[in-house]
């Protein structure tokens, strides 16, 4: 539960850690590959018509920029 610990902190605690994550997720984000057979799957789903959705704990821009690293956006 590492979100919800530093939501606890005080902000002059915390800051610094949020900023630390944030990097992290980013730098992740950019070195992202997608699963084997993920695009075929998504592929499939979106000719059937299936409406999908992204669910993290991650902010959005990271999450849209690792569908876009991974060719998945």
């Amino acid at each position: 539960p590492l979100i919800e610990a530093l939501a606890a902190m005080p902000v002059e605690q915390s800051a610094w850690r949020w900023r630390r994550i944030e990097a992290w997720e980013e730098d992740l984000a950019e070195r992202a590959r997608p699963a084997a057979g993920a695009e075929a799957l998504l592929g499939r789903l979106h000719r059937e018509g299936a409406r999908l959705g992204v669910v993290t704990r991650n902010r959005r821009e990271v999450a849209w920029r690792t569908l876009e690293v991974c060719g998945l956006d």
